[in-house]
């Protein structure tokens, strides 16, 4: 048991700020056809790059996509075009 403890406490702490920050938008999305495709064109056509994406919470009346930006600026940029297609969006730069 002393030896497992004086393995686990001489392994590094990641800290929470060494991690890169993260620059999400999370986007209400309708249960309807090419949601997810109109989403991600409108943002390559605008030049936005998405670098992770996650569905989130799918129910019968629509769910969540979860978007991973390259910056603060993309996610503003990203927000504001989707706003004006019609979706609810949040953010986090």
């Amino acid at each position: 048991a002393a030896e497992g403890k004086r393995t686990r406490d001489s392994l590094p702490v990641v800290r929470r700020s060494l991690l890169p920050p993260r620059h999400d938008l999370v986007v209400a999305m309708p249960d309807r056809p090419n949601q997810i495709g109109a989403v991600t064109q409108a943002l390559g056509a605008a030049g936005v790059n998405i670098k992770d994406i996650e569905v989130l919470a799918v129910r019968e009346e629509g769910g969540a996509l979860r978007l991973g930006l390259e910056s603060a600026g993309d996610v503003a940029r990203a927000a504001e075009l989707l706003r004006a297609a019609g979706y609810e969006v949040r953010g986090r730069g």
